[in-house]
């Protein structure tokens, strides 16, 4: 298993393979370790990272292509080469 599973019961599962061994690299060392992991799955923090340039020139680029002005690739490529240079300008 590279992953765990949300679902309780197999999450417990999962947990107690963890807690037996040394699994793919993974082991659980304390029972500390399994609250933690539990108390990050239950209460998960939002983080998002907005950059609302970046979002006006996707929606800019996105209505020329939607107006028929634009292919997807020449859209995409204006995308990516208006974020580009944003991105080099605020370094």
């Amino acid at each position: 298993m590279t992953y765990l599973p949300l679902y309780k019961p197999k999450l417990a599962s999962a947990i107690n393979l963890y807690r037996s061994e040394d699994y793919q690299g993974v082991k659980m060392e304390s029972w500390q370790d399994v609250l933690d992991l539990y108390e990050l799955i239950e209460r998960p923090e939002k983080m998002a990272i907005y950059d609302e340039t970046v979002v006006d020139i996707i929606i800019e680029e996105a209505e020329e292509y939607f107006a028929g002005n634009r292919t997807a690739e020449e859209a995409a490529a204006r995308v990516q080469e208006r974020v580009s240079l944003y991105v080099s300008e605020q370094s």
